[in-house]
């Protein structure tokens, strides 16, 4: 009777594990030593598409031709450390592929000897395209961030017709200087602008390499036909560019943001005034 106990114990342990493997959505394969199958789950036999064709079927088939040299060292690694665990490119009956997160291992008998070999795969497809979503998402965040971010070191304002201003605050660098360039020239083109205001009274330092970015954004915005007026010159500031030996003869320089945008404002003025006389004319 006891017996008879046991063995009923061991039968609804067994059913219980099978139904177990029969329903759970992860696919389960069992193959002889050999890598044939002779067991595959209902969610395997979906997966994959081969339907109940798939007993009998060998693994590499279920796998495109660049997964094939791995078999031999997952193999290894199951036999040296019982198990192995990673992702790898899956192929279906139709030619498509899918990621999913193999699970390989012995099916060892009571003496420790392997008789088959069993797999567990979970498709992450789901799971890898969230995640390449959330990565697009992040870096879309970024661009957006970095767009602002540029708009802030370089802010361009149209204070009047024909006249753009752009007041800088704090360190210049080679990256920034490029920004300064490309916001002048397209705020100038914009804007039809005749003069530019560069105003630097915010910035701390101004050695040869501000210096020069200023330069070279006035020559740029010249050959728009425009005109840069450099405000905000601080008595050390014209002390270092003098220092320098740096050539400002092309910059109009002005000690205020206020007296600069007088100049200019006069400027446009007369410009008008003499456009206007010889229409006349």
């Amino acid at each position: 009777m006891r017996r008879y106990e046991e063995s009923q114990h061991q039968l609804a342990a067994l059913q219980m594990f099978y139904l177990l493997v029969e329903n759970t959505p992860d696919a389960i394969v069992v193959t002889d030593l050999q890598g044939v199958l002779t067991y595959a789950n209902p969610a395997f036999k979906t997966l994959y598409g081969h339907g109940e064709a798939s007993i009998g079927m060998n693994i590499p088939e279920f796998f495109p031709m660049s997964e094939h040299a791995h078999m031999g060292e997952i193999l290894q690694v199951v036999q040296a450390h019982g198990f192995w665990q990673g992702v790898l490119s899956h192929l279906r009956k139709d030619g498509t592929l899918f990621a999913g997160h193999e699970t390989t291992l012995f099916i060892r008998d009571s003496a420790g000897n392997p008789t088959a070999m069993a797999a567990i795969v979970h498709d992450i497809t789901a799971q890898q395209q969230a995640e390449h979503a959330q990565v697009a998402l992040q870096e879309q965040l970024i661009a957006a961030q970095n767009a602002m971010l540029r708009e802030l070191s370089t802010p361009l304002i149209p204070l009047d017709r024909g006249l753009v201003a752009m007041p800088l605050i704090g360190a210049i660098n080679d990256v920034r200087a490029q920004q300064i360039i490309e916001a002048l020239l397209t705020g100038v083109a914009e804007n039809h602008a005749q003069i530019a205001i560069i105003d630097i009274t915010g910035v701390p330092v101004v050695d040869t390499q501000v210096a020069s970015a200023l330069i070279r954004a006035a020559q740029a915005v010249k050959l728009l036909g425009a005109h840069v007026v450099l405000s905000g010159i601080r008595p050390e500031v014209a002390q270092t560019i003098v220092g320098l030996g740096i050539d400002m003869r092309d910059i109009v320089t002005r000690g205020s943001l206020q007296s600069g945008l007088a100049y200019a404002q006069q400027h446009i003025y007369n410009a008008h005034q003499n456009a206007n006389k010889k229409g006349a004319d």
